[in-house]
């Protein structure tokens, strides 16, 4: 998995220890499997960057993408 900001990495320790060991964040979108993107500082489409993910699910408040999990292609 690789994530776009440090805040999303942090947020491994709010899952199980079982959970943990299925998760394995590299430094890069290239070397990964998932790609997971917050939109705080990115308010901006991910597609035009990275034009290979493809979105598999997104988190919402008041109908505004907070976070969303893509699968690398």
């Amino acid at each position: 998995i690789s994530a776009d900001n440090p805040t999303i990495m942090s947020s491994i320790h709010m899952i199980s220890d079982a959970q943990k060991k299925r998760v394995l964040f590299v430094d890069s979108v290239y070397k990964s499997n998932y790609f997971v993107a917050g939109y705080r500082w990115h308010p901006q489409d991910y597609y035009a960057e990275y034009p290979y993910i493809k979105e598999l699910h997104s988190f919402e408040v008041l109908n505004s993408k907070i976070t969303t999990v893509f699968k690398v292609k």
